[in-house]
């Protein structure tokens, strides 16, 4: 009982985050917001054994193509990088990626499609220990 009743509570929050942040007139503030929220969550509830960051995210490593990344989820025993409030964020190092779209978009979602298949297949080719997750979260959908 007290899990569901917590799980809905919580969600209860995010969506009332989110309504809260549609006050905001600069749609920029709002989704660094509504991330910024998540994160804090993820930390409240799991800190203890992960760490959730947002930064930059290194997708091919011969061609330093990077990509911003909203939410990575890190050991404890992972190395940070840290620039300022962002995190420079190798996938090698990572259990989860996930981008935080307020409405998601099926653009979105082939985007990420891509992003994961490549890291997919770096992860295979070198061997990684942990293949990291890759996902999106989205408070609405079109």
């Amino acid at each position: 009982m007290w899990d569901s009743t917590y799980n809905r509570y919580i969600e209860r929050l995010l969506n009332d985050q989110y309504e809260a942040a549609e006050l905001l007139g600069h749609e920029l503030t709002k989704g660094e917001i509504r991330e910024e929220f998540i994160r804090e969550q993820i930390n409240n509830q799991f800190g203890g054994t992960v760490l959730c960051v947002s930064g930059v995210l290194s997708i091919e490593k011969k061609k330093e193509r990077y990509k911003q990344c909203d939410l990575a989820l890190l050991s404890h025993k992972t190395r940070r990088r840290e620039l300022g409030h962002q995190y420079l964020i190798n996938p090698k190092d990572v259990l989860l990626i996930a981008d935080v779209k307020s409405s998601l978009k099926m653009r979105d979602i082939k985007e990420w499609d891509e992003i994961a298949k490549k890291i997919h297949k770096r992860a295979k080719k070198e061997k990684w220990v942990i293949t990291p997750q890759i996902g999106l979260i989205s408070y609405r959908y079109t």
